[in-house]
């Protein structure tokens, strides 16, 4: 929720520095417990650093498609049995 947030806020104000948009997005997420609103910090400080810079990991996956799954078939075993030794 966090990530979308911030992603909005880029969104109305490319130029925003990462200090307001920390403040903004923490406005967003005031939260009565103590240590609820102190995890919030450190995640809108961390998203508004990497989505401003580009450094989020979710910035970091490739959009190339991953090819369909398929079944392995094992082409060294034999289908008949093999011939027995004539002695």
């Amino acid at each position: 929720m966090i990530r979308q947030e911030v992603h909005y806020l880029y969104r109305v104000d490319s130029d925003m520095s990462v200090d307001h948009c920390t403040t903004k997005c923490d406005a967003l997420f005031d939260l009565v417990a103590a240590n609820d609103e102190h995890m919030t910090d450190r995640w809108c400080h961390y998203e508004c650093a990497c989505q401003k810079n580009h450094t989020c990991l979710s910035h970091l996956r490739t959009t190339t498609a991953l090819p369909p799954r398929t079944t392995m078939m094992r082409t060294d075993v034999p289908t008949t049995n093999p011939p027995s030794s004539v002695p």
